[in-house]
C-alpha cells in the first residue's frame, strides 16, 4: 500500500500510512518534520538567550579576577620602585665615598692628618634628601712617616635599616 499525503490546518505536511487491522483503519502520522522544527526553533531560543550579554555575575567575576591580576602587577611595581631606590642610594653613598677620598687624596702629604674625623653630608635623591654620616680615619702603616692608610666610611638607613659602604686607599710621600 503507498503512503499519501494529505496536509493538515497548521500547513504541515505529514504523510500518512494506512493499515488495515481488522476492519479498522488506523493513521499513524509522522511527524518528524514537526518536531525538527521545534528542535530548531529551541536551539534559536536558546542561542538567542545566550547572546543577549552578559549576566551580572559573569561581569563581577571578570571584575575579581582583573583585580587580583592588577593588585599583583602594582605589588611588582612597588618592588621594583623600592629596590630602584636602594640601588639609587647606594650609588650616591659610593659617589660620596669616592669624593672624600679623592679630596683627601689631592691634598699634600704633610696637609692630611693623621686622625678620625666624622661629619654629614646631605645629597639629593630623587623629590627629597638624604643623610649621609661620613667617618675618615687617617693612620700611619708601621709607625712609618712616608706611608699613610685612609679609610672613609659612609653610612645611610633606609627603612629601618643601615647599609654601608667603605674605601681604603694609601697615600705616600713623594721622594
Amino acid at each position: 500500500m503507498k503512503p499519501s499525503v494529505s496536509s493538515n490546518n497548521s500547513g504541515f505536511k505529514s504523510k500518512i500510512i494506512s493499515r488495515r487491522r481488522g476492519r479498522r483503519r488506523r493513521r499513524r502520522t509522522i511527524s518528524t518534520l514537526r518536531s525538527l522544527r521545534r528542535a530548531n526553533e529551541d536551539s534559536a531560543l536558546i542561542w538567542k538567550w545566550n547572546n543577549r550579554g552578559f549576566t551580572l555575575i559573569e561581569v563581577l567575576v571578570s571584575f575579581v579576577i582583573l583585580a587580583v591580576g592588577l593588585l599583583g602587577l602594582l605589588e611588582v611595581v612597588n618592588v621594583s620602585l623600592a629596590h630602584n631606590l636602594t640601588n639609587q642610594l647606594r650609588s650616591e653613598g659610593i659617589a660620596v665615598a669616592d669624593r672624600t677620598m679623592n679630596t683627601i687624596k689631592m691634598a699634600p702629604y704633610d696637609n692630611i692628618e693623621v686622625g678620625t674625623v666624622s661629619n654629614y653630608t646631605i645629597c639629593p635623591i630623587n623629590l627629597g634628601y638624604k643623610n649621609y654620616s661620613v667617618t675618615t680615619t687617617i693612620s700611619t702603616i708601621n709607625n712609618s712617616t712616608s706611608t699613610k692608610r685612609i679609610d672613609v666610611l659612609v653610612a645611610w638607613r633606609h627603612k629601618e635599616q643601615r647599609y654601608t659602604h667603605s674605601i681604603v686607599s694609601l697615600a705616600a710621600k713623594k721622594q
